[in-house]
């Protein structure tokens, strides 16, 4: 399958002598070089562009070195807890990296002035070596300028090591291009090159220029919607399932407005979106609907309250509290450190038992036995005391605990504790041992003895063992 590109009248002459245009300008600056070394021209005023370039960068080198470590320890004093000081940071650190930049550039412009007034080189057609070393310094500085601008629109995480490199890889790339003048001729071709997309056509540059909008439409909104997100569940005053709906609802509004932005600027009719819709309809109607469902499911979730973050569930066996409620999963921990994924469509088609869904205090249970000898009533004043001094156990009216004799068994007599505590995430295993051990060390004290199997065990044969004569 072969894909055609149509190209309008003018645009053929344009393609016609981009590449002589390429050649000339390449040749332009190549062959001033070469002339610069092969040429008339004195040796004397190569050395003169060569050592005042090295000063440059010596001066530079030495001033960002020495300024650079005062403007570090003042970054390092300023505190970041307002906006105010993240901008004067921002502003120190754009100073530190075009310092070296500027005082090269600063010097070299004060020795090119010095060559040229003593008389010592009186064509400055002849500093190649100056331009070439002029421009080196701009982009340079440019480029951090950049980078520090990429890396506060969008973040570190999103501006990470390797999309840096790659910036700066397409930074020097275009940067060579436009000091030996082609970057232009390239562009003017981009401009004239047409490609039919439906009923539209779009030129190259419009298409790269398009794509460049949408991935920092994209980052701005993704960093915008992150600070959103950031203020909006720092509002204690509000439910935590409504800060979290509303923080999606935010990211995903801001990341459809980026996406528009980024088509409109790469002039795409938006009406092309209505056929995207119906295919990414079919696509949910067959191979995407449970990834729509879980999707779906967790902003029902989250609107409905049935399951709060922080609520104690058991969902398909297994108890943990919720520490989040994502787009398409939730995720359970338990006490033990395990967490488990469950899809968040199971919460709104399956049966899930919520510990804390209108109250967070738990019932526990503890059973103790006594022997039938034991005074009973005393047995149970005992697992009362035992079991009220416990600090986690609730004693208001609507959480009363209670005590009771539960069966006769074949060994003692029964008795059960029934309590509340609020705090069911900590754990019970540490609450009942400590009970335990107090209602053991009251028991030994009154006497009153916990029953247990007993065994008796008999060994035949040890009688005719004994009687048989020695060897």
């Amino acid at each position: 399958m072969t894909t055609t590109t149509n190209l309008p009248a003018d645009a053929d002459n344009v393609l016609a002598n981009a590449g002589q245009a390429v050649i000339h300008t390449s040749e332009t600056l190549i062959g001033d070089i070469v002339a610069l070394f092969t040429g008339t021209t004195h040796g004397y005023v190569i050395l003169a562009q060569v050592a005042a370039i090295v000063l440059a960068v010596f001066a530079g080198l030495v001033v960002h070195k020495i300024a650079g470590a005062h403007i570090k320890a003042l970054t390092l004093r300023i505190g970041r807890k307002t906006w105010k000081a993240k901008a004067l940071e921002l502003c120190l650190n754009t100073i530190n990296d075009i310092l070296f930049s500027a005082t090269a550039a600063a010097l070299l412009s004060l020795c090119v002035w010095g060559i040229t007034e003593t008389g010592f080189l009186s064509d400055r057609s002849e500093l190649v070596l100056v331009r070439v070393a002029y421009q080196i310094f701009y982009a340079w500085a440019i480029l951090l300028v950049l980078m520090q601008f990429f890396t506060v629109l969008l973040g570190e995480r999103m501006f990470g090591k390797g999309l840096r490199h790659a910036v700066r890889i397409a930074f020097w790339v275009l940067a060579i291009l436009q000091i030996i003048d082609v970057l232009p001729v390239i562009v003017d071709w981009m401009r004239a090159c047409q490609l039919p997309i439906g009923t539209d056509k779009l030129t190259v540059w419009a298409l790269i220029v398009g794509f460049l909008t949408l991935f920092l439409a994209l980052g701005i909104a993704s960093r915008i919607s992150g600070l959103c997100e950031a203020a909006i569940m720092n509002m204690r005053e509000m439910e935590m399932n409504s800060r979290v709906v509303l923080a999606r609802l935010c990211r995903v509004g801001f990341l459809i407005l980026g996406v528009l932005v980024g088509l409109s600027s790469a002039g795409i009719d938006l009406t092309v979106l209505s056929v995207f819709g119906g295919a990414l309809g079919v696509g949910i109607g067959f191979g995407m609907q449970k990834i729509a469902s879980n999707y779906i499911s967790g902003f029902i979730i989250l609107c409905d309250k049935s399951i709060k973050i922080g609520d104690m569930v058991n969902a398909a066996g297994f108890t943990g509290i919720i520490t989040q409620i994502n787009t398409r999963y939730s995720v359970l921990r338990n006490t033990s450190g395990e967490e488990m994924i469950v899809p968040n469509e199971n919460f709104v088609t399956g049966s899930v038992m919520n510990y804390s869904h209108t109250d967070t205090a738990t019932l526990v249970t503890l059973d103790v036995s006594c022997a039938y000898e034991s005074n009973v009533d005393e047995a149970l004043r005992i697992l009362s005391e035992c079991v009220l001094a416990q600090p986690r156990v609730l004693h208001d009216p609507g959480h009363k605990p209670w005590f009771a004799v539960t069966e006769f068994a074949a060994s003692g007599i029964n008795l059960r504790a029934a309590f509340w505590i609020a705090d069911p995430r900590d754990g019970t295993v540490v609450l009942k041992s400590n009970i335990f051990r107090a209602v053991l060390k009251a028991y030994n004290e009154a006497g009153i003895e916990i029953p247990y199997d007993k065994l008796e065990v008999t060994l035949k044969g040890t009688g005719a063992a004994e009687e048989a004569p020695a060897a």
